[in-house]
Protein backbone atom coordinates (compact mmCIF):
# COMPACT_ATOMS: atom_id res chain seq x y z
CA UNK A 1 0.00 0.00 0.00
CA UNK A 2 1.56 3.07 -0.79
CA UNK A 3 0.32 7.07 -0.74
CA UNK A 4 -0.67 9.55 -3.20
CA UNK A 5 1.62 11.45 -5.50
CA UNK A 6 2.14 15.19 -4.77
CA UNK A 7 4.14 17.64 -6.58
CA UNK A 8 7.53 16.81 -5.05
CA UNK A 9 11.12 15.22 -5.73
CA UNK A 10 9.62 12.11 -4.83
CA UNK A 11 6.49 10.79 -4.01
CA UNK A 12 4.77 11.73 -0.59
CA UNK A 13 1.37 11.07 0.98
CA UNK A 14 -0.19 14.82 1.99
CA UNK A 15 -2.46 13.89 5.01
CA UNK A 16 -2.42 10.52 4.04
CA UNK A 17 -2.29 6.94 6.00
CA UNK A 18 -0.27 3.97 5.33
CA UNK A 19 -0.03 1.02 7.65
CA UNK A 20 3.65 -0.82 7.81
CA UNK A 21 3.72 -3.97 8.90
CA UNK A 22 7.16 -5.03 10.59
CA UNK A 23 8.20 -7.97 12.46
CA UNK A 24 7.59 -6.38 16.17
CA UNK A 25 4.02 -4.58 15.05
CA UNK A 26 2.17 -2.95 12.60
CA UNK A 27 2.75 0.97 12.39
CA UNK A 28 -0.20 3.62 10.82
CA UNK A 29 1.73 6.42 9.60
CA UNK A 30 -0.25 9.82 9.11
CA UNK A 31 0.62 12.71 6.98
CA UNK A 32 3.92 13.32 4.52
CA UNK A 33 5.40 10.06 4.37
CA UNK A 34 8.42 8.82 2.20
CA UNK A 35 10.13 4.93 1.76
CA UNK A 36 13.17 4.14 0.45
CA UNK A 37 14.40 0.95 -0.23
CA UNK A 38 18.23 0.77 0.85
CA UNK A 39 20.45 -2.21 0.75
CA UNK A 40 21.98 -3.80 3.63
CA UNK A 41 20.38 -3.87 7.38
CA UNK A 42 22.19 -1.92 10.12
CA UNK A 43 24.42 -4.01 12.10
CA UNK A 44 25.17 -0.92 14.18
CA UNK A 45 24.76 2.65 13.76
CA UNK A 46 27.88 4.94 15.44
CA UNK A 47 29.31 6.19 12.17
CA UNK A 48 32.62 6.55 13.81
CA UNK A 49 33.14 3.10 14.21
CA UNK A 50 31.98 1.55 11.05
CA UNK A 51 34.20 -0.01 8.82
CA UNK A 52 34.96 -0.20 5.84
CA UNK A 53 32.07 -3.08 5.20
CA UNK A 54 29.06 -1.38 6.01
CA UNK A 55 26.00 -1.10 3.93
CA UNK A 56 24.60 1.55 2.61
CA UNK A 57 21.74 1.17 5.32
CA UNK A 58 23.84 1.64 8.16
CA UNK A 59 25.53 4.56 6.73
CA UNK A 60 22.30 6.29 5.54
CA UNK A 61 20.98 6.16 9.18
CA UNK A 62 23.79 6.81 10.44
CA UNK A 63 23.90 10.22 8.90
CA UNK A 64 19.91 10.89 9.18
CA UNK A 65 20.66 10.67 13.34
CA UNK A 66 23.80 12.38 13.49
CA UNK A 67 25.49 15.48 13.24
CA UNK A 68 28.70 17.44 12.88
CA UNK A 69 29.77 21.06 13.82
CA UNK A 70 28.93 21.89 10.15
CA UNK A 71 27.35 20.14 7.32
CA UNK A 72 27.72 20.91 3.41
CA UNK A 73 25.30 22.98 2.15
CA UNK A 74 22.85 22.64 -0.97
CA UNK A 75 25.08 25.19 -2.78
CA UNK A 76 28.18 22.53 -1.88
CA UNK A 77 30.06 24.96 0.38
CA UNK A 78 30.34 24.66 4.19
CA UNK A 79 27.98 25.88 6.79
CA UNK A 80 27.12 25.93 10.44
CA UNK A 81 25.48 22.23 11.81
CA UNK A 82 25.40 21.85 15.26
CA UNK A 83 27.50 25.20 15.70
CA UNK A 84 25.85 28.25 14.93
CA UNK A 85 29.28 29.99 14.01
CA UNK A 86 33.15 29.71 14.02
CA UNK A 87 36.04 32.56 13.70
CA UNK A 88 39.74 31.76 12.56
CA UNK A 89 42.71 33.13 14.74
CA UNK A 90 44.75 35.86 12.07
CA UNK A 91 47.48 33.56 11.69
CA UNK A 92 45.08 30.85 10.81
CA UNK A 93 45.52 27.56 13.07
CA UNK A 94 43.22 28.55 15.99
CA UNK A 95 39.43 27.74 15.21
CA UNK A 96 36.88 28.81 17.91
CA UNK A 97 33.06 27.17 17.65
CA UNK A 98 30.07 28.49 19.21
CA UNK A 99 27.61 26.06 19.77
CA UNK A 100 24.02 26.72 18.93
CA UNK A 101 22.12 27.78 22.04
CA UNK A 102 19.17 25.68 23.48
CA UNK A 103 20.23 22.40 20.78
CA UNK A 104 19.54 18.75 22.49
CA UNK A 105 19.74 15.41 21.85
CA UNK A 106 17.13 13.20 20.89
CA UNK A 107 16.49 12.22 24.72
CA UNK A 108 16.22 16.10 25.62
CA UNK A 109 19.90 16.61 27.13
CA UNK A 110 21.48 19.63 26.17
CA UNK A 111 24.44 19.79 23.33
CA UNK A 112 27.76 20.82 25.15
CA UNK A 113 31.14 21.40 24.58
CA UNK A 114 31.59 18.23 26.46
CA UNK A 115 29.97 16.02 23.59
CA UNK A 116 32.74 17.80 21.05
CA UNK A 117 35.75 17.22 23.65
CA UNK A 118 34.29 13.43 24.36
CA UNK A 119 33.87 12.92 20.09
CA UNK A 120 37.62 14.47 19.38
CA UNK A 121 39.39 12.46 22.16
CA UNK A 122 38.24 9.77 21.41
CA UNK A 123 39.17 9.79 17.65
CA UNK A 124 42.50 11.00 18.76
CA UNK A 125 42.44 7.55 20.81
CA UNK A 126 44.92 5.11 20.33
CA UNK A 127 42.50 2.52 20.55
CA UNK A 128 39.90 4.48 18.09
CA UNK A 129 38.37 1.50 16.27
CA UNK A 130 37.10 3.94 12.97
CA UNK A 131 38.91 4.66 10.12
CA UNK A 132 42.82 5.28 10.29
CA UNK A 133 42.35 8.56 7.80
CA UNK A 134 40.00 9.85 10.00
CA UNK A 135 42.27 9.57 13.48
CA UNK A 136 45.04 11.50 11.46
CA UNK A 137 43.18 14.48 10.73
CA UNK A 138 42.57 14.75 13.81
CA UNK A 139 45.97 13.67 16.03
CA UNK A 140 48.07 16.44 16.37
CA UNK A 141 44.74 19.17 16.95
CA UNK A 142 44.66 20.43 20.47
CA UNK A 143 40.81 20.33 21.86
CA UNK A 144 40.29 22.97 24.17
CA UNK A 145 36.48 23.64 25.77
CA UNK A 146 36.07 27.37 26.70
CA UNK A 147 32.70 27.01 27.99
CA UNK A 148 29.70 24.87 27.92
CA UNK A 149 28.93 26.30 24.07
CA UNK A 150 32.33 27.29 23.16
CA UNK A 151 35.09 24.87 21.71
CA UNK A 152 38.36 25.77 20.69
CA UNK A 153 41.16 23.61 17.91
CA UNK A 154 44.68 24.66 18.38
CA UNK A 155 46.68 23.57 15.08
CA UNK A 156 49.83 23.03 13.99
CA UNK A 157 49.68 24.97 11.18
CA UNK A 158 47.15 27.17 9.31
CA UNK A 159 44.46 24.58 7.36
CA UNK A 160 41.80 26.27 5.70
CA UNK A 161 39.96 22.97 4.93
CA UNK A 162 39.33 22.58 8.70
CA UNK A 163 35.67 23.59 8.54
CA UNK A 164 35.22 20.82 6.12
CA UNK A 165 36.81 18.40 8.73
CA UNK A 166 34.53 19.52 11.64
CA UNK A 167 32.06 17.82 9.89
CA UNK A 168 32.89 15.16 12.07
CA UNK A 169 29.56 13.20 13.54
CA UNK A 170 29.43 14.14 17.28
CA UNK A 171 28.55 11.48 20.12
CA UNK A 172 26.46 12.37 23.25
CA UNK A 173 29.23 12.33 26.33
CA UNK A 174 26.29 11.68 28.90
CA UNK A 175 25.73 8.49 26.96
CA UNK A 176 29.24 7.24 26.07
CA UNK A 177 31.07 9.31 29.37
CA UNK A 178 31.93 5.53 30.58
CA UNK A 179 32.91 3.98 27.20
CA UNK A 180 36.45 3.97 26.11
CA UNK A 181 36.58 4.23 22.15
CA UNK A 182 37.32 0.39 21.55
CA UNK A 183 33.87 -0.03 22.97
CA UNK A 184 32.39 1.87 20.33
CA UNK A 185 31.51 -0.67 18.39
CA UNK A 186 29.66 -3.04 20.98
CA UNK A 187 28.01 -0.55 22.34
CA UNK A 188 23.82 -0.39 23.55
CA UNK A 189 23.72 3.11 22.10
CA UNK A 190 24.40 1.28 18.59
CA UNK A 191 20.88 -0.70 18.14
CA UNK A 192 18.57 2.22 20.29
CA UNK A 193 21.00 5.73 19.10
CA UNK A 194 20.14 9.20 20.32
CA UNK A 195 21.34 11.93 17.90
CA UNK A 196 21.00 15.45 17.19
CA UNK A 197 20.03 14.96 13.52
CA UNK A 198 16.31 16.33 11.93
CA UNK A 199 14.97 12.78 12.48
CA UNK A 200 15.09 10.49 15.37
CA UNK A 201 14.46 6.92 15.66
CA UNK A 202 10.91 5.41 16.19
CA UNK A 203 10.99 1.83 15.33
CA UNK A 204 13.73 -0.58 14.17
CA UNK A 205 13.65 -3.97 12.85
CA UNK A 206 15.52 -6.31 10.84
CA UNK A 207 12.72 -5.01 7.53
CA UNK A 208 12.75 -1.48 8.20
CA UNK A 209 13.82 1.83 10.57
CA UNK A 210 11.05 4.37 11.03
CA UNK A 211 12.07 8.10 11.58
CA UNK A 212 9.92 10.84 12.91
CA UNK A 213 10.80 14.74 12.65
CA UNK A 214 12.88 15.63 15.50
CA UNK A 215 10.92 18.85 17.51
CA UNK A 216 14.13 20.40 18.83
CA UNK A 217 15.82 20.49 15.52
CA UNK A 218 15.62 24.08 13.73
CA UNK A 219 12.72 24.61 10.57
CA UNK A 220 10.11 22.70 9.84
CA UNK A 221 10.40 19.08 8.11
CA UNK A 222 8.73 18.25 4.84
CA UNK A 223 7.69 14.71 6.41
CA UNK A 224 5.99 13.28 8.78
CA UNK A 225 7.41 9.64 8.79
CA UNK A 226 10.49 9.11 6.69
CA UNK A 227 11.06 4.85 6.28
CA UNK A 228 14.04 3.13 5.65
CA UNK A 229 12.71 -0.30 3.85
CA UNK A 230 16.19 -2.80 3.86
CA UNK A 231 17.04 -4.86 0.89
CA UNK A 232 19.45 -7.45 0.30
CA UNK A 233 20.88 -6.09 -2.86
CA UNK A 234 19.71 -3.21 -4.58
CA UNK A 235 18.41 -5.03 -7.69
CA UNK A 236 15.87 -5.93 -5.01
CA UNK A 237 14.98 -2.30 -3.72
CA UNK A 238 14.69 -1.65 -7.16
CA UNK A 239 12.71 -4.36 -7.58
CA UNK A 240 10.96 -2.99 -4.62
CA UNK A 241 10.18 0.28 -6.36
CA UNK A 242 8.62 -1.15 -9.65
CA UNK A 243 6.01 -2.96 -6.84
CA UNK A 244 5.11 -0.42 -5.45
CA UNK A 245 6.53 -0.66 -2.05
CA UNK A 246 8.92 1.92 -2.04
CA UNK A 247 9.21 5.04 -3.78
CA UNK A 248 12.62 5.72 -3.96
CA UNK A 249 16.04 3.82 -4.43
CA UNK A 250 19.71 5.54 -4.72
CA UNK A 251 22.19 3.03 -5.92
CA UNK A 252 25.66 3.56 -7.82
CA UNK A 253 26.87 1.53 -10.57
CA UNK A 254 30.12 -0.28 -10.50
CA UNK A 255 32.08 -1.94 -12.82
CA UNK A 256 30.98 -4.97 -14.14
CA UNK A 257 27.56 -4.68 -12.48
CA UNK A 258 24.70 -2.16 -14.23
CA UNK A 259 22.53 -0.54 -12.54
CA UNK A 260 19.21 -2.32 -12.71
CA UNK A 261 16.67 -0.68 -15.35
CA UNK A 262 14.21 2.48 -14.25
CA UNK A 263 11.14 0.72 -13.61
CA UNK A 264 7.35 2.52 -15.45
CA UNK A 265 6.23 5.52 -13.49
CA UNK A 266 9.60 6.23 -11.97
CA UNK A 267 12.42 8.86 -13.02
CA UNK A 268 15.81 8.35 -12.46
CA UNK A 269 17.98 11.40 -11.47
CA UNK A 270 21.41 11.69 -11.51
CA UNK A 271 23.84 13.33 -8.81
CA UNK A 272 27.55 12.93 -9.06
CA UNK A 273 29.28 11.82 -5.85
CA UNK A 274 32.73 12.54 -4.43
CA UNK A 275 33.83 9.24 -5.22
CA UNK A 276 36.50 8.34 -8.12
CA UNK A 277 38.29 5.61 -10.06
CA UNK A 278 42.25 6.53 -11.27
CA UNK A 279 44.69 5.22 -13.34
CA UNK A 280 47.82 6.11 -10.92
CA UNK A 281 51.40 6.15 -13.17
CA UNK A 282 54.21 5.55 -11.13
CA UNK A 283 56.58 8.55 -12.17
CA UNK A 284 59.69 6.93 -9.86
CA UNK A 285 60.42 4.28 -12.63
CA UNK A 286 60.57 3.66 -16.33
CA UNK A 287 59.14 3.78 -18.66
CA UNK A 288 56.06 5.93 -17.01
CA UNK A 289 58.88 8.96 -16.02
CA UNK A 290 58.23 9.62 -19.47
CA UNK A 291 55.95 12.57 -19.86
CA UNK A 292 55.55 11.75 -23.66
CA UNK A 293 54.46 8.08 -22.73
CA UNK A 294 51.81 8.88 -20.43
CA UNK A 295 50.66 11.39 -23.09
CA UNK A 296 50.74 8.91 -25.31
CA UNK A 297 48.27 6.41 -23.03
CA UNK A 298 45.73 9.39 -22.18
CA UNK A 299 45.20 10.27 -26.06
CA UNK A 300 44.94 6.35 -27.19
CA UNK A 301 42.15 6.14 -24.15
CA UNK A 302 38.86 6.66 -24.81
CA UNK A 303 37.20 7.07 -21.29
CA UNK A 304 33.66 8.12 -22.82
CA UNK A 305 33.32 4.81 -24.24
CA UNK A 306 34.96 3.15 -21.00
CA UNK A 307 31.85 5.05 -18.31
CA UNK A 308 29.55 3.74 -21.44
CA UNK A 309 30.77 -0.21 -21.75
CA UNK A 310 31.67 -0.46 -18.16
CA UNK A 311 29.23 1.27 -16.14
CA UNK A 312 26.22 1.67 -18.66
CA UNK A 313 26.94 5.19 -18.92
CA UNK A 314 26.09 6.18 -15.63
CA UNK A 315 29.18 7.71 -14.59
CA UNK A 316 31.18 11.19 -15.17
CA UNK A 317 33.98 11.99 -17.02
CA UNK A 318 36.86 14.04 -14.59
CA UNK A 319 40.05 15.77 -16.11
CA UNK A 320 41.77 16.77 -12.20
CA UNK A 321 41.71 15.47 -8.84
CA UNK A 322 39.28 18.24 -7.93
CA UNK A 323 36.01 17.21 -8.56
CA UNK A 324 33.67 18.98 -11.27
CA UNK A 325 30.42 20.51 -9.76
CA UNK A 326 32.96 21.98 -6.69
CA UNK A 327 33.49 25.94 -6.02
CA UNK A 328 37.56 25.40 -6.68
CA UNK A 329 36.78 23.39 -10.49
CA UNK A 330 38.80 25.01 -13.23
CA UNK A 331 36.81 23.96 -16.58
CA UNK A 332 39.97 25.48 -18.27
CA UNK A 333 42.15 22.72 -16.77
CA UNK A 334 41.51 19.56 -19.31
CA UNK A 335 43.80 16.66 -20.23
CA UNK A 336 44.15 15.72 -23.90
CA UNK A 337 41.18 14.70 -25.61
CA UNK A 338 41.16 11.04 -27.40
CA UNK A 339 42.59 10.70 -30.10
CA UNK A 340 43.76 7.42 -31.66
CA UNK A 341 45.82 8.65 -34.27
CA UNK A 342 47.85 11.11 -32.34
CA UNK A 343 48.40 8.31 -29.60
CA UNK A 344 50.21 6.54 -32.72
CA UNK A 345 51.92 9.36 -33.36
CA UNK A 346 53.41 9.72 -30.13
CA UNK A 347 54.55 6.53 -29.71
CA UNK A 348 56.35 6.80 -33.00
CA UNK A 349 58.21 9.77 -32.02
CA UNK A 350 59.21 7.76 -28.65
CA UNK A 351 60.82 4.83 -30.57
CA UNK A 352 57.83 2.33 -30.30
CA UNK A 353 56.75 1.37 -33.89
CA UNK A 354 54.64 -1.79 -35.66
CA UNK A 355 58.17 -3.42 -37.33
CA UNK A 356 56.60 -6.85 -37.66
CA UNK A 357 52.86 -5.56 -39.20
CA UNK A 358 51.43 -7.71 -36.33
CA UNK A 359 49.79 -4.54 -34.34
CA UNK A 360 51.82 -4.57 -31.62
CA UNK A 361 54.67 -1.39 -31.02
CA UNK A 362 57.90 -2.33 -30.20
CA UNK A 363 61.42 -0.37 -29.44
CA UNK A 364 64.27 -1.93 -29.86
CA UNK A 365 63.05 -5.24 -30.56
CA UNK A 366 60.96 -5.07 -27.37
CA UNK A 367 57.20 -5.12 -27.55
CA UNK A 368 55.67 -2.32 -25.27
CA UNK A 369 53.81 -4.05 -22.91
CA UNK A 370 52.51 -2.08 -19.57
CA UNK A 371 51.91 -4.17 -16.03
CA UNK A 372 48.53 -2.94 -14.77
CA UNK A 373 48.43 -3.89 -10.65
CA UNK A 374 44.28 -3.87 -9.46
CA UNK A 375 42.32 -5.54 -6.87
CA UNK A 376 40.74 -9.25 -7.90
CA UNK A 377 37.31 -7.22 -7.77
CA UNK A 378 34.59 -7.53 -9.97
CA UNK A 379 34.69 -3.40 -11.13
CA UNK A 380 38.41 -3.36 -11.26
CA UNK A 381 38.50 -6.56 -13.48
CA UNK A 382 35.59 -5.16 -15.81
CA UNK A 383 37.45 -1.73 -15.99
CA UNK A 384 40.75 -3.67 -16.96
CA UNK A 385 39.48 -5.22 -19.83
CA UNK A 386 38.31 -2.78 -21.54
CA UNK A 387 41.80 -0.03 -20.78
CA UNK A 388 43.11 -3.53 -22.23
CA UNK A 389 41.48 -4.06 -25.44
CA UNK A 390 41.77 0.07 -26.25
CA UNK A 391 45.39 -0.16 -25.65
CA UNK A 392 45.63 -3.52 -28.01
CA UNK A 393 44.33 -0.95 -30.39
CA UNK A 394 47.26 0.98 -30.19
CA UNK A 395 49.63 -1.25 -29.88
CA UNK A 396 50.24 -1.44 -25.99
CA UNK A 397 49.67 -4.51 -24.44
CA UNK A 398 48.74 -4.81 -21.09
CA UNK A 399 49.93 -7.08 -18.08
CA UNK A 400 46.81 -7.35 -15.56
CA UNK A 401 48.17 -8.52 -12.19
CA UNK A 402 45.38 -9.32 -9.71
CA UNK A 403 46.20 -8.97 -5.89
CA UNK A 404 43.57 -8.74 -2.68
CA UNK A 405 42.77 -5.76 -2.41
CA UNK A 406 45.18 -5.26 0.90
CA UNK A 407 47.81 -6.24 -1.07
CA UNK A 408 47.31 -3.25 -3.56
CA UNK A 409 47.20 -0.85 -0.59
CA UNK A 410 50.64 -1.86 0.28
CA UNK A 411 52.19 -1.75 -2.89
CA UNK A 412 50.97 1.36 -3.72
CA UNK A 413 52.19 3.00 -0.80
CA UNK A 414 55.58 1.52 -1.87
CA UNK A 415 55.56 2.21 -5.38
CA UNK A 416 55.97 -1.32 -6.19
CA UNK A 417 54.27 -1.29 -9.49
CA UNK A 418 54.13 0.51 -12.98
CA UNK A 419 50.45 1.25 -13.34
CA UNK A 420 47.83 0.70 -10.40
CA UNK A 421 43.79 0.77 -10.91
CA UNK A 422 42.56 2.16 -7.68
CA UNK A 423 39.84 4.50 -6.42
CA UNK A 424 39.37 7.46 -3.79
CA UNK A 425 35.72 7.81 -2.11
CA UNK A 426 34.43 11.01 -0.21
CA UNK A 427 36.38 12.82 -1.33
CA UNK A 428 34.77 15.89 -0.61
CA UNK A 429 33.53 19.49 -1.71
CA UNK A 430 37.23 21.50 -0.37
CA UNK A 431 39.76 21.21 -3.04
CA UNK A 432 43.11 20.77 -0.32
CA UNK A 433 44.38 17.86 -2.13
CA UNK A 434 48.25 18.53 0.41
CA UNK A 435 47.63 15.21 1.29
CA UNK A 436 47.24 13.25 -2.32
CA UNK A 437 50.07 15.33 -4.50
CA UNK A 438 52.55 16.58 -2.44
CA UNK A 439 56.05 15.59 -2.26
CA UNK A 440 56.38 15.12 0.97
CA UNK A 441 53.59 12.60 0.87
CA UNK A 442 54.77 10.33 -1.90
CA UNK A 443 57.55 8.17 0.54
CA UNK A 444 54.65 5.90 2.44
CA UNK A 445 51.84 8.44 2.08
CA UNK A 446 48.99 8.53 -0.36
CA UNK A 447 50.96 10.33 -3.30
CA UNK A 448 50.97 7.08 -4.63
CA UNK A 449 52.13 8.12 -8.01
CA UNK A 450 55.41 10.25 -6.21
CA UNK A 451 54.77 13.28 -7.80
CA UNK A 452 57.69 15.68 -7.05
CA UNK A 453 56.98 18.91 -8.61
CA UNK A 454 58.21 22.27 -6.56
CA UNK A 455 55.30 24.16 -8.39
CA UNK A 456 52.79 22.10 -7.50
CA UNK A 457 54.43 21.73 -3.54
CA UNK A 458 54.09 25.40 -3.24
CA UNK A 459 50.50 25.43 -4.74
CA UNK A 460 49.05 23.33 -2.23
CA UNK A 461 50.66 24.77 0.60
CA UNK A 462 49.40 27.89 0.10
CA UNK A 463 46.10 26.46 -0.98
CA UNK A 464 45.67 25.40 2.35
CA UNK A 465 47.11 27.90 4.13
CA UNK A 466 44.90 31.14 2.61
CA UNK A 467 41.83 32.22 3.91
CA UNK A 468 40.23 33.81 0.95
CA UNK A 469 38.12 31.94 -1.17
CA UNK A 470 38.68 33.44 -4.53
CA UNK A 471 42.55 33.59 -3.66
CA UNK A 472 42.11 29.82 -3.00
CA UNK A 473 40.35 29.68 -6.34
CA UNK A 474 42.75 30.82 -8.05
CA UNK A 475 45.64 28.79 -6.84
CA UNK A 476 43.36 25.84 -7.00
CA UNK A 477 43.24 26.76 -10.99
CA UNK A 478 46.85 26.82 -11.22
CA UNK A 479 47.47 23.74 -9.90
CA UNK A 480 44.92 22.01 -11.99
CA UNK A 481 46.36 23.47 -14.98
CA UNK A 482 49.91 22.66 -13.82
CA UNK A 483 48.45 18.57 -12.73
CA UNK A 484 47.22 18.14 -16.16
CA UNK A 485 50.64 19.11 -17.84
CA UNK A 486 52.40 16.82 -15.87
CA UNK A 487 49.96 13.96 -16.22
CA UNK A 488 51.01 12.08 -12.89
CA UNK A 489 47.69 9.62 -13.36
CA UNK A 490 44.44 9.32 -15.38
CA UNK A 491 41.19 9.76 -13.78
CA UNK A 492 39.01 7.75 -15.35
CA UNK A 493 35.68 8.17 -14.06
CA UNK A 494 33.56 9.77 -11.19
CA UNK A 495 31.27 7.73 -9.56
CA UNK A 496 27.36 9.10 -9.94
CA UNK A 497 24.55 8.45 -7.34
CA UNK A 498 21.29 7.11 -9.12
CA UNK A 499 17.77 8.12 -7.60
CA UNK A 500 15.28 6.17 -8.89
CA UNK A 501 11.84 8.19 -7.42
CA UNK A 502 8.23 7.64 -8.33
CA UNK A 503 5.92 10.83 -8.54
CA UNK A 504 4.81 14.03 -10.92
CA UNK A 505 5.88 16.22 -12.25
CA UNK A 506 9.56 16.13 -13.09
CA UNK A 507 11.61 16.75 -10.09
CA UNK A 508 14.00 18.98 -9.39
CA UNK A 509 17.54 18.65 -10.13
CA UNK A 510 19.64 17.09 -7.25
CA UNK A 511 23.25 19.16 -5.90
CA UNK A 512 26.03 19.52 -8.56
CA UNK A 513 27.93 16.80 -5.73
CA UNK A 514 27.34 14.74 -3.30
CA UNK A 515 30.71 14.15 -1.73
CA UNK A 516 29.27 10.63 -0.83
CA UNK A 517 25.66 9.05 -1.15
CA UNK A 518 24.54 9.66 2.47
CA UNK A 519 24.47 13.58 2.20
CA UNK A 520 21.49 13.16 -0.30
CA UNK A 521 19.58 13.37 3.16
CA UNK A 522 21.58 16.99 3.77
CA UNK A 523 19.51 18.25 1.28
CA UNK A 524 16.40 16.02 2.05
CA UNK A 525 13.98 18.74 3.30
CA UNK A 526 14.75 21.22 -0.38
CA UNK A 527 14.00 17.81 -2.39
CA UNK A 528 10.90 17.59 -0.96
CA UNK A 529 9.38 20.57 -0.49
CA UNK A 530 6.36 20.65 -2.90
CA UNK A 531 6.07 23.18 -4.96
CA UNK A 532 4.87 26.46 -4.26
Amino acid sequence: MLIAACAALVVIGLLGSVALSTSATTLSLTGAVYVEGVVGAPRQLNPLAQGPDASPAERDLAALLLEGLTRVGVDGRIEPALAERWTVSQDGRVYTFRLRAGRTWHDGALVTADDVLYTVRGVQNANFPGDPALAALWRNVLVQKQDERTVQFQLSAPFAPFPSVARLPILPAHLFRTLRPEQWPTASWTQHPVGTGRYKLYALDAQQAVLVPFAGYPGTPALDHLVLRFYPTAEAAVLGLSRREVQGVATVATGGQRLPDVPRRAQRLLAPLGDYTILAFNLQQSPLDELQLRRALVLGLNREVLITKVLGGQGQLLDTPVLPGTWAAEPAARLPAFRRSAAQQQLGALGYVDTNGDGWVEADGQRLVLPLLIADAVEANAVAAELAQQLREIGIGLDIQRVPSSELQTALASHNFTMALHSWSDVGVDPDLYALWHSSRADGGANYAGLRDAQIDQLLMDGRATQDEPTRRQIYADFQRRWVELIPSLPLYQNVLAYDVEGAPAPPVPPDLLSNRVERFAVLDEWLQPNQ
